[in-house]
């Protein structure tokens, strides 16, 4: 069992760097040369990896899930992170684009 332990321990140590790799290689090309908007990529990421973090948990530990979502801080606690840390740079952006007059200053 230890062994094999190490080998996955092993596999996600070379995964991990090799994946993060590849994003900036792919982020970069879809920011530079197809022109996505860097908030709406995020937020899709986002989206995606909270996606695939449920998915998993509730494959490998359903129990342990229903009982968090059991708990009405969490979500609060989860409704607070979407808005503050998904939509309002969305928002921020949707602004702006609404009313091209604001000029941003970037510090």
């Amino acid at each position: 069992m230890m062994e094999k332990n190490k080998k996955l321990g092993l596999f996600y140590g070379v995964l991990g760097p090799f994946l993060w790799g590849i994003n900036g290689v792919v982020t970069q090309y879809l920011l530079k040369v197809v022109d996505i908007n860097v908030n709406w990529l995020l937020s899709v990421r986002l989206l995606f990896a909270g996606t695939a973090l449920i998915l998993y948990v509730f494959l490998t530990d359903r129990k342990n899930l229903f009982r968090l979502l059991a708990n009405k801080q969490v979500y609060f606690q989860m409704i607070i992170f979407i808005i503050f840390g998904d939509f309002y740079p969305n928002i921020l952006t949707l602004s702006r684009l609404l009313n091209p007059t604001l000029h941003w200053q970037r510090f």
